[in-house]
């Protein structure tokens, strides 16, 4: 289960995760096993960036703090072993009392109200 898909093309998914890192965490996977980015054809790399772009507009439209990063996770390269390609884009926010004291994670934002309003974002807007 990917969690709330929000937005696909033929090549990805972009969706919002059960357990978000920080707020308005989303993630996207290929639709097809790869292992890193090495695999990848000029196409997938071209819907990838689609799903980059798209989903850096929604989260635009939401005024979501600018500071974004994109975390790649895949199998290291010269790693033989069957990893799977995804990656999270994470906007920056501060953090403070608990959370910088321990692993904590707080999200504000329910992941299912922000699933909704990006399904509504993708309809109507981009």
């Amino acid at each position: 289960e990917l969690g709330k898909i929000v937005y696909e093309n033929d090549n990805w998914k972009l969706f919002v995760s059960d357990s978000p890192i920080r707020n308005y965490h989303l993630r996207f996977a290929p639709k097809e096993h790869f292992s890193d980015l090495l695999q990848l054809n000029q196409r997938q790399f071209s819907d990838m960036a689609d799903v980059i772009i798209k989903a850096f507009k929604a989260l635009d439209i939401l005024s979501v703090n600018k500071s974004r990063n994109i975390l790649f996770n895949m199998r290291p390269i010269g790693n033989h072993h069957n990893y799977h390609l995804f990656a999270d884009i994470i906007p920056f926010e501060f953090i403070g009392g608990a959370e910088m004291s321990d692993s904590m994670r707080v999200c504000k934002v329910s992941p299912n109200k922000f699933a909704k309003r990006l399904v509504e974002i993708f309809k109507n807007s981009i």
